[in-house]
């Protein structure tokens, strides 16, 4: 094997071990898991949004207020 390969492929495992070990991290791990939670609360609330704002659009307010409050006194019963 020619020198200039060798070195190559030693650079190579070499930042794949730092890669590994960095994704593996304890801190890494911590701070995917509060973007994972923080992306998942902000698209559960657009979701809900976008449905609320398409039943006030289609069922009217009025209708509205009565199917949310049977499900309020439903729920707390």
């Amino acid at each position: 094997m020619k020198k200039k390969e060798s070195t190559s492929i030693e650079a190579s495992l070499a930042s794949l071990d730092k890669a590994l070990w960095r994704h593996s991290s304890l801190g890494y791990i911590f701070i995917m898991g509060v973007v994972r939670g923080v992306g998942t609360a902000l698209g559960a609330t657009a979701i809900v949004a976008v449905i609320t704002s398409l039943a006030i659009h289609f069922f009217g307010s009025a209708h509205l207020d009565a199917i949310i409050k049977t499900l309020v006194e439903s729920l707390f019963e």
